[in-house]
C-alpha cells in the first residue's frame, strides 16, 4: 500500500479506514487546566462549558495560579467533583469573587449562561459606589454644557415662581398687600412650587438617564439635546405618573409601618402593664418605636423606588411593573444603591443647611446688632428648698432659664419692628436665590447618578444591552416611508452604513 507507512517506518492516519475513527464519541479534547467538568467526563458540550474556562482563567488573574493544579489526572477528577479553593485576593470585592464562583460550578445550570452575561457580571460588580461616583464625574465634566442647560430649560418655571414667593414676601412686608392677602398668596405659591419642582425635577432626571445611557450605549452617536427633550414628551405621561408614586410612596408606607408598629408594641407594652400592675408607659414605648421605624421604613421603600424613572423612561412599562422592576433591579446591588441614595439625600441637605449658615452669619457680620441701652443682669436667688435660680433677661426679647423649680413666667418676645421683618425676608429670599443655581448643578449630577445605577443593576443580572441600543437605532430612522425607502437604497448602494 503506498503511503500506509511514514518515513520514519510507523503507520500512518491514511491506515484508518473510516475518517470517523479519528475523532470517537466521547473522546476527550483539550487541556486539562481550563477543562469544565462535562468536559472532564466527555459528555455534550455547549457554551457554558467556555464559561468554565472563561472562570478558570478569570480565577487565574486574580489569584495567580488556577484553581487545580499538579497532574493531569489529578486536575481533572478535581474539575469533575473537587470544589475549588476560595479566592482571596485583596483588592477584589466580595461581590466579584460570587461572580467567579458561580461560573466554576459543576452544574451548568448555576453558571453565567452567555459570555456576554458573565462579562456584564464581572463588569458590575467590580465597581463600587465610589467607582460609579467618578464615572458620573467624567461623564459630567464632559457634557457640563448640555446637562446645565438641560437642567436649566426644565427650572424655568419652578425659578419664575421662587421669584414670585420673593416679590410677594416683599410686598407683603412693605404694608402693600396684608398679611392675611400675603400669606395665603405664599401658601399657594409654596404648593404650586413644590409640586411643580417634582414634576419638572422627575422629566429632568428622565432627560439626563436619556443622554447618559445612550452616552454608554452608542458613544459615537452625538448627544442631542432637542432628541432627547422629544423622547421625553413622548413619555411625559408614563415617567411623571410613575415619578409621582416613587415620591409618595416612602412617605405613605413609613407612615402605615409607624402606626402599625406604634400598635402592636403599645398594645404588647399595655398587656404586661395590666398584667403587672406596673405603669409601663405604654404609649411612650410604642412612640419610640414607632419613631424609629418611620425613618428605616422610609429609606428602604426609598431606595427600592430608585429605579423608577429610568425604567419607565427607557424601558417604557406599566406603573406597577415599573415598581416591580425597579425593587428586582436595587437587589441585585442593595449596598450601592442604599449609598447612591444616602449621597442623593443627604448631600443637598447638608448644602442647604450649610447656604442657610453662610447666609446668617454674613448678615451678623455685615449688620451687627444694636447694643440694648439696658444690659442684662444675672441674678442668682436660693430658695426655700435649696434650689438654685438663675434668671437672666434681656430688655428686647432676651431668654430666661433656671436651675430647679422655675417660678418666674418665661419672657415673651416683643414683636419684629420693620427693620427686622425687612431683614428676615432679605435673608430667605438671599437663601432661595442662591440656592436655584445649586439645586439645578445637584440635580444633573444626581441623574448621572441614578443612570449609571441603572446600567450597573442590569448588568449585575448578566442582561444584554441590546434592547437600549435598539431604542437609539429606532429613534435614529427616518419617520415617514419614503424616507425609510430612501434610507434602504442608500444602504444597499453602500453609501450608509446599516447601524450608526
Amino acid at each position: 500500500d503506498s503511503g500506509s507507512l511514514s518515513i520514519s517506518g510507523n503507520r500512518s492516519l491514511y491506515d484508518a479506514t473510516s475518517s470517523g475513527e479519528l475523532t470517537r464519541v466521547g473522546a476527550v479534547l483539550g487541556t486539562p487546566l481550563y477543562m469544565s467538568p462535562e468536559q472532564c467526563r466527555g459528555e455534550h458540550l455547549d457554551p457554558r462549558s467556555d464559561i468554565y474556562s472563561l472562570g478558570v482563567i478569570a480565577y487565574q488573574m486574580l489569584s495567580g495560579a488556577p484553581p487545580f493544579e499538579g497532574d493531569f489526572k489529578h486536575v481533572m477528577e478535581a474539575h469533575k467533583s473537587v470544589t475549588p479553593r476560595p479566592l482571596k485576593t485583596r483588592g477584589v470585592r466580595r461581590k466579584m469573587r460570587r461572580v467567579i464562583d458561580n461560573s466554576l460550578s459543576k452544574d451548568p445550570e448555576k453558571r453565567p449562561q452567555t459570555a456576554e452575561a458573565f462579562a456584564s457580571e464581572l463588569r458590575a460588580r467590580s465597581e463600587g459606589i465610589w467607582a460609579l461616583l467618578r464615572r458620573a464625574m467624567v461623564i459630567y465634566s464632559e457634557h457640563l454644557t448640555k446637562f446645565l442647560s438641560l437642567s436649566a430649560l426644565f427650572y424655568v418655571v419652578p425659578a419664575v415662581l421662587t421669584f414670585a414667593v420673593i416679590l410677594i414676601s416683599f410686598l407683603r412686608v412693605s404694608g402693600q398687600i396684608s398679611d392675611i392677602a400675603g400669606s395665603t398668596i405664599l401658601g399657594v405659591l409654596y404648593v404650586v412650587l413644590s409640586l411643580s419642582g417634582a414634576f419638572f425635577a422627575t422629566l429632568n432626571v428622565a432627560a439626563i438617564v436619556w443622554i447618559t445611557t445612550q452616552y454608554l450605549s452608542v458613544p459615537l452617536r452625538p448627544v442631542s439635546v432637542r432628541k432627547t427633550l422629544r423622547e421625553v414628551l413622548r413619555n411625559w405621561k408614563r415617567v411623571s405618573a410613575s415619578g409621582a408614586l416613587a415620591a409618595f410612596m416612602p412617605i405613605v408606607a413609613a407612615i402605615i409601618g409607624s402606626v402599625l408598629v406604634f400598635a402592636v408594641i403599645g398594645g404588647m407594652v399595655k398587656v404586661m402593664s395590666m398584667a403587672s400592675g406596673l405603669n409601663l408607659y405604654a404609649p411612650i414605648v410604642g412612640a419610640s418605636f414607632g419613631g424609629l421605624t418611620f425613618p428605616i421604613v422610609f429609606f428602604v421603600v426609598y431606595v427600592s423606588c430608585l429605579l423608577v424613572t429610568p425604567v419607565a423612561m427607557m424601558e417604557r412599562t406599566r406603573i406597577r411593573e415599573g415598581f416591580r422592576r425597579s425593587r428586582k433591579l436595587v437587589k441585585r446591588a442593595f449596598v450601592t444603591s442604599l449609598a447612591a441614595a444616602a449621597i442623593m439625600f443627604l448631600v443637598p441637605a447638608i448644602l442647604a443647611g450649610c447656604l442657610s449658615f453662610f447666609v446668617q452669619v454674613t448678615a451678623k457680620a455685615y449688620s451687627p446688632s444694636k447694643p440694648d441701652a439696658d444690659t442684662a443682669t444675672p441674678t442668682t436667688d436660693q430658695s426655700q428648698n435649696g434650689d438654685i435660680q438663675i434668671n437672666t433677661s434681656t430688655s428686647k426679647g432676651g431668654f430666661d432659664w433656671s436651675l430647679g423649680p422655675k417660678h418666674a413666667s418665661p419672657a415673651v418676645p416683643e414683636p419684629m419692628d420693620m427693620q427686622d421683618k425687612i431683614k428676615h425676608t432679605v435673608l430667605e429670599s438671599a437663601v432661595q436665590i442662591f440656592w436655584l443655581p445649586l439645586q439645578i448643578i445637584m440635580l444633573s449630577f444626581t441623574g448621572i447618578i441614578v443612570a449609571l445605577l441603572y446600567i450597573k443593576t442590569r448588568l449585575a443580572g448578566g442582561e444584554s444591552m441590546h434592547d437600549l441600543i435598539e431604542r437609539f437605532e429606532d429613534e435614529g430612522r427616518p419617520r415617514k416611508k419614503w424616507q425609510e425607502r430612501v434610507r434602504q437604497r442608500l444602504i444597499q448602494s453602500g453609501r450608509i452604513p446599516s447601524k450608526p
